[in-house]
């Protein structure tokens, strides 16, 4: 990063720490409230509650429908070459070869520079 962009990301962060503690202080309240010592809860009586929960019946739902499962086809004896059977190849195969050539050549040297740096 050049300097002026890291100048610019530290005053961002500067502002943005101010600006959080200006909010924080604004919003926070009496001091004296919160160094007083803490107060106990209070206790506050309740009488007893009854709950009844019910639903009505309107017919129901219906069945549950699942799908039957069908068996998986099985290969059938007839269908399958057995080891007696032999199969013609219908062409010949040739290999190709698509490897790229190969260099035993060294690379150039070009003094030791790099580009692409900063200027």
């Amino acid at each position: 990063m050049q300097p002026r962009q890291l100048l610019i990301v530290a005053i961002a962060v500067l502002v943005a720490f101010g600006a959080a503690f200006g909010f924080a202080k604004a919003g926070g309240g009496d001091e004296s409230d919160a160094s007083g010592a803490v107060k106990p809860a209070e206790v506050i009586e309740v009488g007893e509650v009854t709950v009844a929960a019910g639903a009505v019946d309107k017919g129901g739902l219906p069945a549950l429908r699942v799908p039957e499962k069908t068996p998986e086809p099985t290969a059938d004896p007839s269908e399958t070459p057995g080891p007696d059977a032999t199969v013609a190849p219908t062409g010949t195969v040739t290999p190709s070869s698509t490897a790229p050539p190969t260099s035993t050549q060294p690379p150039q040297d070009d003094g030791g520079e790099l580009s692409g740096g900063e200027e």
